[in-house]
């Protein structure tokens, strides 16, 4: 319990995967002079492990820590990474305002070690941060000939954003790619025409490997699948609203495991939503 398991991309990337919590990807992206760190877990004890390997392996210290969007099991690890400056988009940190007088309240995280006493230890560690460093489009670092391009996205969440390491071709995606899976159309505050402007965008750049929220890494025809998918999706959406339609009545494709019903009825109350402008 509590080990992630560490993989060596390419010459300058490190993947870590949390198989035991749902397959949630955190990585380390080596630049000229120092790391920048893609995403935490949820509990530090995973982040620790992502941390020592990445300093000893690389033997440079973390700036940076960029998180790619507001979901737990990508920001509750992120105390680990002490010392490091936090990355995110300008939308970011109102959403954890907002989640620590909700459901990241005291009364909230109680609740939690309640219901899983086997991990109320790691769940005290937790301590929640806001970023350092907003950016609203897009942030590039630099350092000597290494570069770690960063781009608002706004697709599966408001703030969910993307990294591009042009280096060694590697995309990370955050919750907007969960590989092998049906799409993460869960957070009313998405935006799903920026999702599919972001999947082109990723389309067209020069990538080998693509490192998804969750999953296994993949390359540009697993994600264009996705992006045919979520297309068809609005398609579909957008033709039953003309037509008068329910989410009921919809001729849904399979795609990978089907979806619970709890994501179909989030997704399209969502959808519906979205393209009726309510």
């Amino acid at each position: 319990m509590y080990l992630v398991e560490l993989n060596d991309l390419t010459p300058r990337v490190v993947v870590a995967r949390d198989r035991e919590f749902f397959n949630v990807n955190a990585a380390g992206v080596a630049l000229e002079k120092f790391i920048v760190v893609v995403d935490s877990f949820l509990f530090p004890i995973h982040s620790r492990q992502l941390r020592e390997y990445v300093e000893t392996k690389f033997n440079l210290p973390i700036k940076y820590v960029f998180l790619t969007h507001s979901d737990g099991d990508h920001v509750f690890g992120v105390d680990s990474f002490n010392g490091a400056d936090i990355i995110a988009s300008q939308y970011f940190g109102p959403k954890v305002k907002e989640f620590l007088l909700g459901k990241w309240s005291k009364k909230e995280f109680d609740a939690w070690k309640e219901s899983e006493p086997e991990h109320a230890d790691v769940i005290d560690e937790i301590i929640i941060h806001t970023p350092t460093i907003e950016f609203e489009k897009e942030c590039f670092i630099s350092d000597g000939s290494s570069k770690l391009e960063l781009y608002h996205s706004g697709g599966h969440t408001s703030c969910s954003s993307w990294a591009y390491f042009p280096k060694d071709k590697v995309v990370f995606t955050g919750d907007d790619l969960a590989s092998y899976d049906w799409p993460y159309i869960s957070d009313f505050t998405g935006n799903p025409d920026n999702w599919i402007s972001t999947f082109e965008h990723i389309m067209a750049l020069d990538v080998d490997f693509i490192v998804p929220g969750h999953g296994v890494v993949v390359d540009k025809s697993h994600l264009k699948e996705h992006l045919d998918f979520i297309v068809t999706l609005r398609s579909l959406v957008k033709d039953a609203i003309s037509e008068g339609k329910g989410k009921d009545n919809l001729d849904l494709p399979e795609f990978y495991p089907p979806a619970a019903e709890w994501q179909l009825e989030r997704a399209f109350t969502h959808l519906f939503a979205f393209y009726s402008g309510r």
